[in-house]
Formats: C-alpha cells, sequence, structure tokens
C-alpha cells in the first residue's frame, strides 16, 4: 500500500534547493478565541513594588479560525498591588466569567511537578488581543495590557484589527 502522505527525495545529483513561503506563519494583530495551555506562576522580588510579588505567564492557544494552533503569551501579576495590575487581573478574570471585584485563586504544582501553575485556568477559552511583538531578533504573539474579554465579545477580525469597541 502507497503512502499518500511520505515524500521521497533523491540527492543522488547533488543538492536540492527549495523555496519556502513563510507567509502562512504570520499571524495578524486581533482578537481570537483562545484556549488556555498553561498558567506558570513565579514569584520575586519586585523593586517597583518593594516586595516579592507572583506573576503568572499565560500560554495561549488559538482555538478557532484559519490560525488555529498558533501560540502566544500573556501576563498575569496575581498580587501586585498596583492598579494596572488590578485592571489586568479583572479583565482575565471577567474573560472567564468571575465579575467579582476580589478573587480566591489556587496555586500548585503542574501535571508534571515540575513548576507552580495556577489552577483551574488551563483548558478554559478566553478571548485575547494577540499583537506581534520583537525581542532578540525573533516574532512573538503577546497579549497587550488588559485585552482579555468574554470568548462571546471576540469581534470578527475580517482583516480589520480596530479594536475601538473596546
Amino acid at each position: 500500500m502507497e503512502d499518500n502522505n511520505s515524500i521521497e527525495f533523491d540527492f543522488s545529483d547533488g543538492d536540492i534547493e527549495i523555496g519556502v513561503d513563510n507567509t502562512a506563519a504570520t499571524v495578524p494583530d486581533g482578537w481570537y478565541i483562545c484556549k488556555i495551555t498553561s498558567a506558570k506562576a513565579t514569584k520575586k522580588f519586585n523593586d517597583k513594588v518593594g516586595q516579592e510579588v507572583i506573576n503568572v505567564s499565560v500560554g495561549l492557544a488559538v482555538d478557532e479560525g484559519p490560525f488555529k494552533g498558533a501560540f502566544g503569551s500573556g501576563f498575569l501579576p496575581l498580587d501586585d498591588p498596583r492598579q494596572y495590575a488590578a485592571k489586568i487581573r479583572k479583565s482575565f478574570f471577567r474573560a472567564l466569567g468571575v465579575e467579582e471585584t476580589e478573587f480566591s485563586m489556587k496555586i500548585g504544582l503542574n501535571e508534571d511537578g515540575t513548576a507552580a501553575e495556577l489552577k483551574g485556568v488551563v483548558g478554559e477559552r478566553v478571548g485575547a488581543k494577540l499583537e506581534t511583538t520583537s525581542r532578540d531578533g525573533r516574532d512573538f504573539l503577546q497579549v497587550p495590557f488588559n485585552s482579555y474579554i468574554p470568548v462571546e465579545e471576540v469581534p470578527d477580525n475580517n482583516g480589520d484589527t480596530d479594536d475601538s469597541g473596546f
């Protein structure tokens, strides 16, 4: 039986040059429905706050549409007392359906026991605005400040990344 998913290369005549189109790997900035894939928590001293704070690095995978599977990340300051941190927390938990002003969060070891992780959010879906940022010559999809919304509020991008309604 022939395997239609395999490709055989014949290098007997030397090197083969192949042109590769990477444009399909580009994800346009905009609002996406994402699944939370990880929520790694770290605790370290913050000079601006003057105390140790717990921050969560949130891993996201686009869950619908032509860019399904694209990976992005977000930042969630859990116990930072500053106002901007409270706004990020509020939008993140509102996106999960929690409307209260005070949140109780549980942090424990992740499934393989190697790192601390925010419990109860992995696998949940949220709306997130993803934007490409560059660092050290590499591009990353990241959630900018305060850009989480409930899934049902995610606008249809249709190539339009105007977020004036939010």
